[in-house]
């Protein structure tokens, strides 16, 4: 209410003025004038505002709305596909760290299973040399045995090639039974 007496005070001024300029009295003729244009004016005015105007706004703010909630919608899909996202994200870091893990750990049981490999087959290695060893031992002391019968024998023939008599021949076969027992 205030701002309609405001404007009526605005476009009847310039008449209000003149009247008091001392031409006579107040031009009540002009002022109902001025009132009624300015009513005629504000009639306009308002229906402008209400047919034309309110129309426009009532459009606008029913686009704003509608783009509002689809904004809103929007960000609420936004929000729901972030979600979304950092839980896959979570899930391919909890499968990368168990993936990680079991790895290690296979590579651990691998890497005992060689160790184990490889100390059986040093062991194995281990027995089958001690049995080549004890095997060349063995051929060694036949060697051995077969040289020393062969000289044994060559000995005996070539004593046996002189004269000997009871007494040397059981010194000589003690001779052979005390280098067999000694070399053994």
């Amino acid at each position: 209410m205030r701002k309609i007496i405001f404007l009526l005070l605005i476009t009847t001024f310039p008449v209000l003025c003149w009247s008091a300029t001392g031409e006579g009295s107040i031009p009540w003729n002009i002022i109902k004038l001025q009132i009624l244009n300015f009513a005629v004016f504000f009639v306009i005015v308002a229906l402008l505002i209400k047919t034309k105007v309110n129309p426009i706004l009532e459009n606008m703010k029913n686009e704003y709305l509608l783009k509002a909630n689809e904004a809103q919608k929007k960000l609420e899909e936004a929000k729901k596909q972030r979600d979304e996202l950092k839980e896959k994200i979570a899930n391919v870091e909890n499968l990368y760290s168990k993936s990680i893990a079991e790895a290690k750990k296979e590579a651990e049981q691998r890497k005992k299973q060689q160790i184990l490999n490889a100390k059986e087959n040093v062991s194995q290695m281990h027995k089958d040399l001690e049995r080549q060893i004890e095997a060349l031992k063995q051929n060694y002391a036949n060697t051995i045995k077969k040289e020393l019968v062969n000289a044994s024998i060559t000995e005996l023939k070539r004593d046996l090639d002189e004269d000997f008599d009871e007494a040397s021949f059981n010194q000589l076969q003690k001779n052979f039974v005390d280098r067999m027992d000694v070399r053994l």
